[in-house]
């Protein structure tokens, strides 16, 4: 193996000395000439830059601009003491009855006591909850007789609205229970919850003071929260442990041909009682999906195995990493029934019907992919199971919106299910599909809900209606509700259709809810009584209430909008009320609006901020093109901020952030604060006299027949050449950067392209054929049996995956050579900045490679490792050492750029 990697790497160098000699070649008039001032061919420039190199050290690091302008003076800008000063909010609920609303409120970031959170604690810890009394004075107060210290979230009232189910987390330790509104008091299990922030592990209430939920085995933590503290503890007790001889301290992974999918995994699923925190075990055994049937009586749920090992045969691109076998409790008898085991079953996919009589869910042969799966439906009382293909239907995929490949969710209507479906065209084979897709793809037609009955597919239920939400809304009897851009419908099961929404004129959205186990948007919201929706038209943004109780057809509340923009935490259509979080130039309002009521601010944080300069946010619209010439070229637009104190016509230094698949996002016109604290925000890059520009990246125009990112460096260049057209950018002074899969994707253009002054890379990864291998970094220290070992998926994935090849490195190892940022170095022309922490999932290993390679080549590099750290900066000490080394690193790489030069270069731009 060692001869070919070998040979492999020098082919891949060649081939970069080649591909740089092209570009050269091809490239603008500037660019020919930045590129020769940085390969020493003019040796008059040396005093220049040493000259410059002085003047530009910024004299403290948060005042020195790039530029030399009079933004480094400004007493009002964006700064890292700015950003620790940030507070928010986060999830909202309002209990049954409509009395009381719970919210959590996020400390300022610079005040927190713990950022040991899973990967990294900004946009996940500093929560406290406050309470809002809706029949009394609703003035917000921290809710009384639980701990302020520890991290709190919110997930669910109880049926009668007397306990509140809320986890802690604290340095490492998760805690899962409820707080009791009569004795104002908490009460917490003795073990830890298992965990995820995709739904699948959501507790359930299964009487009005008891919820059930599944545990890990005593000690452990979910590694989707205390991934850092948890591990860290361990190691440093097993260092310890060593060092005194006290024990042995070794840890152990299996790779076995035997089946493992009956090896249940650890853990319980555990009752408990709010009122006395008593713990009763259900089952043992890890489970998933928990679903309480209409009534209470029966819990069904998914029985989860070991992780599984992929298949040698097959591409690992399935994302399945576990078997999932179907369990059926009865709370009246006891008994605990296994329904299927000879098919694996997506979890998040349970549903029952309105009469709790019958059960469905997706489930596929163990031999085969969940492309090829179908609908089942369980019959509890005559105990059998029954298929219900989709021919001539290709069930959309979670992934479009941002989330797994995954049917979207299922649901009974009458006799028969609804799913959520595009008809395959006619003329090909009408087999039963399920097709993996991509993030936002391009150029497919819209889904519709249909039915699968025992006859096979029915007509489109949505036929005629445009946008229709993917998230089913509702489920009643004999009716299923969702969305369209009309408002809101109710599907019946005799083919009826009703619109339960007035006409109004505009844009109908819905709004779902998240939760510390569910995220909003991408998660499958759990059915309420109620559905909240904004209405944008000409006269502004609506917001309405529809009543989704059976018998309450066509019952709305129209509250009166905080305004647009306003984005809803919770709604009650019993209080005829609901939350919102509004801004206010860089201020966050929390208003309670009432129906007949004007909105009523309920608090208001960071209005310190308005008084803050952050610059201006403007788009930008150009032709990108693909290298091959096909897809075609098209018009993209990409996000522009302007420093505070822009001088139109002045060309400013730009930072370029990669990122494969971004795509525009921002609100052209002065620039608000940020809600939540980001390490690399584009604000402080503004702060210092940078024109930021998160470029628009298509994975269309990105991706050739040599890799996925392998048209990533045209696109950026020709997305620079853009901004130099448009008179913002000054192309001596370009800064590449990027984070995460962003930070492979600039070291691979780094190694195309040598239009940059500098690159910044971040906690991503170098060598895609030893990243192929390589485990999850710290994960594996503790948990290596509970995550998937290497990283096959991510390439082998045909779709859905940014840097997916479909084939494996045993296949085609030159490929993931050949594109390999590490194997590439030799191309790198500009100095580099690398930054990786050692308790991050991409391992810090792959970053010693990058610098091992450019250290080998003698380039210039400079790197930066961050120890306790996850996938990005976390301590308020480690973001300011982090800005003070980019202060330096970009004063020393941009100071050869001096003013005449500058103008010289300026001359030359197209």
């Amino acid at each position: 193996m060692i001869p070919t990697y070998s040979n492999a790497a020098r082919a891949g160098g060649r081939a970069a000395l080649r591909n740089a000699a092209k570009k050269t070649a091809r490239r603008p008039m500037w660019r020919a000439l930045a590129s020769r001032a940085r390969n020493g061919a003019h040796l008059a420039f040396i005093a220049a830059l040493l000259a410059a190199l002085l003047m530009a050290l910024p004299s403290r690091a948060d005042s020195g601009a790039a530029d030399g302008s009079k933004a480094g003076a400004r007493e009002n800008i964006f700064s890292v003491e700015t950003l620790m000063s940030i507070e928010n909010f986060g999830a909202a609920a309002i209990d049954p009855s409509g009395r009381r609303a719970i919210f959590e409120r996020i400390r300022p970031y610079g005040e927190f006591s713990d950022y040991s959170f899973r990967t990294y604690a900004m946009q996940k810890s500093g929560h406290q909850l406050w309470e809002v009394d809706l029949a009394g004075d609703p003035t917000p107060s921290l809710l009384r007789g639980l701990d302020p210290e520890p991290t709190t979230y919110l997930e669910s009232f109880s049926p009668d609205g007397r306990f509140l189910l809320i986890y802690q987390y604290r340095f490492g330790v998760l805690k899962i229970g409820a707080y009791d509104f009569e004795r104002r008091r908490a009460v917490f299990a003795g073990r830890a919850p298992v965990f995820a922030q995709s739904g699948e592990y959501r507790p359930v209430w299964v009487s009005d003071h008891e919820f059930a939920f599944a545990a890990l085995p005593q000690g452990d933590q979910p590694a989707g929260v205390a991934v850092r503290a948890h591990t860290g503890k361990h190691l440093w007790r097993a260092w310890n442990a060593a060092w005194r001889n006290e024990r042995a301290t070794a840890s152990e992974l299996v790779s076995t041909q035997r089946n493992r999918s009956e090896e249940p995994a650890g853990g319980s699923l555990l009752r408990f009682n709010a009122k006395t925190g008593a713990e009763a075990v259900i089952a043992e055994g890890r489970f998933a999906d928990l679903r309480l049937s209409p009534g209470g009586r029966r819990l069904a749920a998914l029985r989860q195995s070991v992780m599984l090992q992929p298949d040698p045969d097959r591409l690992s691109e399935d994302w399945i990493n576990r078997h999932n076998t179907l369990v059926l409790f009865d709370f009246e008898t006891g008994a605990q029934r296994d329904i299927v085991q000879d098919v694996n079953i997506f979890e998040y996919s349970l549903a029952w019907d309105a009469a709790g009589r019958r059960l469905a869910f997706f489930a596929w042969p163990d031999d085969r992919s969940p492309r090829e799966g179908r609908v089942r439906i369980f019959d509890v009382a005559a105990g059998v199971v029954i298929e219900r293909p989709h021919e001539g239907l290709d069930l959309a995929s979670e992934r479009e919106r941002g989330f797994i490949q995954r049917p979207e969710r299922i649901a009974f209507l009458g006799e028969e299910i609804a799913v959520l479906a595009r008809p395959i065209p006619a003329g090909e084979d009408q087999e039963p599909r399920f097709t993996y897709r991509d993030y936002r793809p391009s150029g497919l037609s819209n889904p519709g809900w249909r039915l699968i009955g025992k006859d096979g597919p029915h007509d489109n239920l949505t036929a005629g209606l445009t946008g229709v939400s993917p998230q089913m809304i509702h489920q009643g009897r004999d009716h299923i509700s969702v969305a369209a851009q009309d408002g809101l419908y109710r599907l019946y099961s005799d083919g009826r259709r009703r619109r339960l929404t007035p006409e109004i004129d505009g844009s109908f959205q819905y709004l779902p809810r998240g939760s510390f186990t569910a995220r909003a948007g991408v998660a499958r919201p759990e059915y309420s009584d109620s559905g909240l929706f904004a209405v944008s038209g000409e006269a502004g943004t609506r917001l309405i209430l529809a009543d989704l109780r059976d018998g309450h057809e066509g019952d709305v509340v129209e509250i009166e909008s905080p305004g647009d923009g306003a984005a809803p935490l919770a709604s009650s259509i019993d209080a005829r009320a609901a939350l919102f979080l509004a801004r206010d130039g860089s201020a966050s309002r929390l208003l309670l609006a009432r129906a007949g009521k004007p909105p009523r601010e309920l608090a208001r944080i960071n209005a310190h901020l308005n008084g803050v300069e952050l610059g201006e946010w403007r788009i930008v619209s150009y032709r990108l093109g693909h290298p091959d010439g096909a897809p075609p070229p098209r018009e993209v637009e990409s996000c522009v901020l302007l420093p505070p104190g822009y001088e139109p016509g002045k060309r400013y230094p730009l930072i370029i952030e990669v990122y494969p698949g971004a795509r525009a996002t921002c609100e052209p016109g002065p620039a608000s604060a940020p809600p939540l604290p980001d390490a690399t925000s584009p604000y402080l890059f503004a702060a210092r006299g940078y024109i930021y520009s998160g470029i628009t990246l298509p994975r269309d125009l990105i991706a050739t027949q040599d890799g996925p990112i392998s048209g990533m460096d045209e696109a950026v260049e020709q997305s620079v050449d853009a901004l130099v057209r448009a008179g913002y950018a000054d192309p001596s002074r370009t800064v590449l950067f990027g984070t995460s899969q962003g930070g492979a994707s600039a070291l691979y253009v780094a190694a195309q392209s040598h239009s940059f002054r500098a690159v910044i890379s971040g906690h991503g990864w170098a060598d895609n054929f030893s990243h192929y291998f390589s485990g999850h970094g710290v994960y594996g220290a503790l948990y290596g049996e509970e995550t998937p070992f290497g990283n096959m998926t991510r390439y082998e994935s045909e779709a859905g995956a940014d840097f997916g090849v479909g084939r494996t490195l045993f296949e085609d190892p030159d490929l993931y050579v050949r594109t390999s940022p590490v194997f590439l170095a030799r191309g790198v022309s500009c100095p580099v900045m690398l930054i990786h922490s050692d308790m991050d999932g991409f391992p810090i290993e792959q970053y010693d490679e990058m610098f091992a390679a450019l250290y080998r080549l003698g380039k210039e590099a400079r790197y930066v490792r961050y120890w306790g750290e996850g996938h990005a900066i976390s301590s308020p000490a480690n973001m300011r050492d982090l800005w003070e080394r980019l202060d330096l690193f970009l004063a020393e790489a941009l100071a050869s750029s001096s003013d005449s030069m500058k103008a010289y270069r300026q001359d030359q731009v197209p």
